[in-house]
């Protein structure tokens, strides 16, 4: 059969020589009597040389480009990443090698911190963790239901373990801050963080339960601790409660600041071993103790022999402060900031305050006309007033000593009932007008109910000299029948 059809196609292409070409191939003489004659064999290979030089000249005339985004240099590259969210730096990280180290570097550049919160998605947070994790110095992560009673249930502990193991795994020896927000820990999962709770120098926990668990991890390099609303736990008993805490401040070597806020029954020898920090230079204990005025009375005046102390935030609960600022002002002590909360003020209390030239933030309760026209007059420092009253303070009172602090560039009024006028307003100009050094005042009062204060009626060539801002807090009265 193979034979067969050769001699058949051969056979044919015989026949076919003789035969002239087609009327479409054929090619027609320059006079018409002619007949056409057939192509030579060269035409083929001529065609093929005019079809390049086509291709040629085609290539030659300029064409659209059609670029990638990977074609651009670094520079463009990182003007694009540095106008994206950390969301979209992360999808573009998780693209190929080149765009990963271009997403985390223009993450250095802009964000250097990272904040998270759970509502965001266990996944996506692990995504973040993952790419930039290693890139950020300051990391907070807020758990989206931040109450205690939440806090008891197993799906906040898992939570708290997966995120404390991500932080572990993904971040640096270059995370140096820390802010953990409605966490549940407890003393296995501080055990694992170990390593990584070693290098920090801030760490802020807030609405916390602690569960047996020791911060002396970092006890070496810790400078800032904040502790918000945290509740400790112990298995050995209530009075054990606070013992971690109190094993972490006898031994913490380099911490500068450190701020109580918002835990109960804080007991005595805590603060009795935060009097011996040396270094110390901000201190804020804001909350509930239960502890006698014989107790209170011996204890307080230890505060006062930290020479390097600049801010002293307290809460009294009720106890007289005469004690601590007597003591301050006997060992030199140079506050800037001084702040004191629910105690009474008698007139020997401000006259030891009024002794402390380098206060330069004060807040105090309980104040009237008097008190704040003394305070103004005597400290020739002040740049900042919190003034928290109960009708005490009049306008009239703030007018006469705005005139006698003549370095005062922040003033802020907390009373139920305060009224400021238009010619209140009139007056704290003209007073702030004729100062020698041009100082910019910025008033803050607040209100309980409706708003008072139009700013329309304010021009704004006075804003050089006097800002007035008014917060407005409502609220619904409940009769009970």
């Amino acid at each position: 059969m193979k034979l067969r059809k050769r001699t058949r196609v051969s056979t044919k292409v015989e026949n076919m020589k003789d035969e002239p070409l087609p009327a479409k191939r054929a090619r027609r003489s320059k006079t018409q009597n002619e007949p056409p004659t057939q192509r030579p064999r060269q035409t083929r290979y001529m065609l093929r040389n005019r079809n390049n030089e086509k291709y040629a000249a085609k290539s030659a005339e300029p064409t659209q480009m059609n670029l990638n985004l990977l074609d651009l240099n670094d520079d463009c590259l990182l003007h694009i990443l540095q106008n994206m969210c950390p969301t979209q730096l992360c999808n573009m990280a998780e693209t190929c090698k080149r765009l990963q180290a271009m997403a985390r570097y223009a993450f250095r550049l802009k964000y250097k911190r990272l904040d998270l919160k759970t509502s965001q998605g266990m996944n996506a947070i692990k995504r973040l963790l993952k790419n930039f994790g290693g890139q950020t110095s300051t990391l907070q992560i807020v758990h989206s239901n931040s109450c205690h009673t939440s806090l008891h249930c197993n799906c906040t502990l898992g939570k708290s373990k997966k995120l404390l193991t991500w932080i572990v795994r993904y971040c640096r020896q270059n995370l140096v801050d820390l802010t953990l927000k409605g966490f549940r820990i407890e003393s296995d999962m501080m055990n694992k963080a170990k390593e990584r709770f070693a290098s920090l120098e801030t760490l802020t926990l807030d609405t916390c339960i602690l569960f047996d668990c020791t911060l002396n991890a970092c006890k070496e390099s810790l400078q800032v601790l904040h502790l918000d609303d945290v509740v400790f736990y112990s298995s050995s008993g209530f009075k054990q409660i606070y013992r971690p805490l109190l094993a972490f401040i006898r031994t913490a070597k380099v911490l500068c600041e450190l701020s109580i806020t918002g835990c109960h029954d804080v007991p005595m020898t805590v603060f009795a071993a935060i009097s011996k920090l040396s270094n110390l230079k901000t201190l804020r204990l804001n909350g509930n103790t239960i502890v006698s005025e014989t107790q209170f009375d011996q204890q307080m005046p230890q505060f006062s022999a930290m020479q390097n102390l600049t801010t002293f935030n307290f809460d009294l609960f009720g106890h007289s402060a005469f004690q601590i600022v007597h003591g301050l002002v006997a060992n030199n002590v140079a506050i800037e900031h001084l702040e004191l909360h629910n105690c009474p003020l008698d007139n020997g209390t401000i006259e030891q305050i009024c002794q402390m030239q380098s206060i330069k933030n004060l807040s105090l309760d309980r104040l009237n006309n008097e008190n704040i026209l003394r305070l103004g007059s005597e400290l020739k420092q002040l740049m900042k007033f919190f003034i928290s009253s109960c009708n005490i303070v009049t306008p009239e009172g703030l007018t006469a000593m705005l005139r006698q602090a003549k370095r005062l560039e922040y003033l802020e009024v907390n009373m139920p009932n305060f009224v400021f006028s238009l010619n209140t307003y009139e007056n704290m100009l003209h007073i702030m007008k004729r100062r020698k050094e041009q100082r910019k005042l910025d008033f803050v009062f607040h209100t309980y109910g409706d708003e008072q204060w139009d700013s329309v009626d304010v021009l704004e060539e006075n804003e050089k000299w006097l800002s007035v801002n008014e917060c407005v807090h409502f609220f619904r009265l409940i009769l009970l029948i």
